[in-house]
């Protein structure tokens, strides 16, 4: 014989009225899930905004941070560098942020450099991935490149892409790196190269833009002849 209370019991369960054990377990794991991504999307943000301004986000070699963070004033220190300056400014509005500097796990705070060009090599990748996507909608696209010394002296190459997407031209910068050699060979190589990088059909480029170099836009061997002879589709 059942008491009352067994009864209403036994009532909900049959009727699939009733709480699982599992349920509270899967509202804490969903619950610190949502405040890692929200987390994550704060350092992200910052970390984009100090790339977009050209910001820098450490502190000077010559500087030394303190160890640690005030938990108080969620403090990193004078001479932080301004990504901890800007996070340690986001925590003290933030609920999500402020308990995660303050009280987190260590290795869940992203504030190590390691982890965060781990995070700015995922989103230059993700960056990457639209432009080739938008390529890939346009078809064809054209290839611009100019060379140039950075401050220790060596030739780097820029190669940009031009399309048009969605009615829209864009142009946008896919890579730049040091030169496998300043003859038309090895310019050419390095385009390729940076176009490679991005997985981005060079049958499907049909315009070349360079600067006026002779060994880049030289009719009779410069680049353009290298890639006409080479097969390519550029005109």
């Amino acid at each position: 014989m059942l008491t009352e209370p067994e009864e209403l019991e036994y009532g909900r369960m049959k009727s699939g009225d009733f709480t699982s054990v599992t349920t509270p377990q899967n509202s804490a794991h969903a619950l610190t899930v949502q405040q890692n991504r929200h987390f994550l999307k704060s350092v992200c943000g910052i970390l984009l905004l100090t790339e977009q301004r050209k910001i820098a986000q450490r502190e000077s070699g010559s500087l030394h941070r303190k160890a640690g963070v005030d938990v108080e004033k969620l403090d990193f220190g004078p001479s932080c560098g301004n990504f901890l300056a800007i996070l340690s400014l986001l925590a003290k509005h933030d609920e999500t942020v402020e308990e995660r500097v303050g009280s987190g796990p260590g290795n869940a705070k992203y504030t190590n450099h390691s982890a965060q060009n781990v995070i700015l090599v995922i989103m230059k990748d993700m960056i990457l991935d639209q432009i080739l996507g938008g390529i890939q909608d346009a078809r064809y696209f054209t290839v611009l490149a100019d060379e140039s010394k950075d401050v220790s002296h060596k030739e780097q190459v820029v190669v940009a892409v031009r399309y048009c997407h969605q009615n829209t031209i864009h142009e946008e910068f896919v890579g730049g790196e040091e030169t496998i050699g300043l003859d038309a060979d090895g310019l050419a190589d390095t385009i390729i190269s940076c176009l490679n990088r991005i997985d981005a059909d060079t049958s499907n480029c049909d315009r070349q833009g360079y600067d006026v170099a002779s060994v880049v836009s030289g009719h009779l061997n410069g680049v353009q002849v290298f890639f006409l002879s080479a097969g390519h589709r550029f005109g």
